[in-house]
């Protein structure tokens, strides 16, 4: 369980220092990760209350969240 947390904790990392490399709308990228952070975390507290934590269910959403943060980047730097 310890595992699983330091793994969001690394990955949420890498993707805190991805926005503060977008210096300009920090605040959005920064309010955004931390929904998915948590809809994540809800997400395997939920798998593990009613024992069917699976992985296949997680990556797919894992894919979407990483879809949705990839089209707002893309999104940003196209406005720019």
């Amino acid at each position: 369980m310890e595992n699983v947390f330091l793994g969001v904790e690394v990955v949420g990392k890498y993707i805190g220092e991805i926005t503060s490399y977008l210096t300009l709308s920090n605040n959005v990228f920064l309010v955004l990760f931390l929904l998915m952070l948590i809809d994540i975390i809800t997400g395997i507290l939920k798998g593990i209350k009613h024992k069917n934590l699976k992985s296949a269910i997680m990556n797919i959403g894992l894919i979407k969240k990483a879809g949705m943060f990839i089209a707002l980047v893309f999104s940003f730097l196209l406005d720019l």
